[in-house]
């Protein structure tokens, strides 16, 4: 079985409170593109988790060794874990991983885009940048690790979508350093590991980055002398 994921649930009389005070004040609601004010409150725009078996994994699965190896020499899989803080586990990852893949989709008209988040991954996907409607999702196989696919693959967007990868649960040394010792990967049809441009917003603690297609995407930091 699949652990199907159920879109955030808002308290939308607080959210309504919230901007109604923001009016008064004359401050803005608008966090950026993490912020679900930043799209309608509709409900109907949801759709719910879907069935297991329309769920189809788009790449093949890492096996122990792959994810032991890394992306290339030097560089090594990040790893999750819920119960990290500053990288640090408070707890075993059995504590909160079954075993078993996390997903999460919903269904985007081309016409509108919307945004999607699962776990601690995310999309957001402007108006006319999908060829067609078609249901956005993501998967990861191996929670513990910084590894999600998102689909549909291979589709190309009509213009850049923004993804992003929370990093409040990423397992890594005292002496990390973001800017140097932290890689984003893609995985293209040939089955290699390129390394993709991204930025970091230390006040949301995300990172994100722009792409035009719909790929594994990968964090992976540096192997260091002490390992």
């Amino acid at each position: 079985m699949f652990k199907l994921l159920r879109f955030q649930e808002f308290p939308f009389h607080a959210v309504f409170l919230f901007l109604a005070l923001g009016l008064l004040v004359g401050c803005s609601t608008d966090s950026g593109i993490l912020s679900p004010l930043s799209e309608s409150l509709n409900t109907s725009e949801f759709r719910g988790p879907v069935t297991p078996s329309v769920i189809k994994p788009q790449f093949p699965s890492l096996t122990a060794k792959q994810l032991e190896e890394g992306p290339e020499p030097g560089w090594e899989f990040m790893q999750m874990n819920p119960t990290a803080v500053n990288g640090v586990p408070q707890g075993n990852l059995d504590s909160w991983w079954d075993g078993e893949p996390i997903f999460g989709s919903r269904w985007m008209e081309a016409s509108h885009g919307g945004w999607l988040w699962v776990e601690w991954y995310g999309c957001r996907i402007p108006p006319n940048a999908l060829p067609y409607d078609c249901e956005v999702s993501v998967y990861s196989e191996n929670p513990g690790y910084a590894i999600a696919d998102f689909g549909p693959h291979p589709l190309q967007f009509n213009e850049p979508v923004e993804i992003w990868v929370d990093m409040v649960h990423l397992v890594y040394d005292p002496d990390f350093d973001f800017d140097e010792d932290l890689r984003v990967y893609y995985v293209p049809e040939d089955g290699e590991y390129v390394e993709h441009e991204f930025w970091l917003d230390m006040t949301d603690y995300t990172v994100h980055a722009i792409t035009n297609h719909f790929s594994r995407y990968i964090l992976a930091k540096r192997v260091t002398q002490n390992q």
